[in-house]
């Protein structure tokens, strides 16, 4: 019998331990791994936020989070991740608006919004994955 999962779903999580946005080409968006069933990934490209890093570099994204300090416990950190840097390819110079329209519905639960949405705004740059 399978162990059961928590009763909230946070964020959009794979399995009951991890908050999870993929980037899904090539539309080149940010879907919920949640919502994907994985008959539905099949031959299609996706990138998760362990495949944003090249070897031991940080993606430019992951740094900003580090240096502005925009994680806390960890829960929520994928999520914005993986979609911070998605809004960043398509729009390298976004405003304070537009990145909380990107990040909406990852829910961070330590409250971390703010430096969040610091990082995203203060990302180096960001080549297109």
């Amino acid at each position: 019998m399978p162990a059961a999962l928590p009763p909230v779903c946070w964020a959009r999580r794979v399995g009951p331990t991890r908050n999870r946005r993929i980037l899904w080409a090539p539309a080149r968006c940010t879907v919920y791994s949640c919502s994907i069933l994985a008959v539905e990934a099949q031959g299609k490209t996706i990138r998760t936020v362990e495949g944003l890093a090249e070897g031991t570099v940080l993606h430019p994204v992951q740094q900003a989070f580090c240096d502005k300090d925009g994680l806390m416990c960890g829960f929520c950190t994928p999520g914005f991740v993986v979609a911070t840097a998605a809004l960043l390819e398509k729009n390298p110079k976004p405003t304070a608006e537009q990145a909380r329209k990107a990040l909406d519905g990852n829910i961070c639960r330590c409250g971390t919004y703010v430096r969040v949405l610091e990082a995203a705004l203060n990302t180096k740059v960001v080549r297109r994955g």
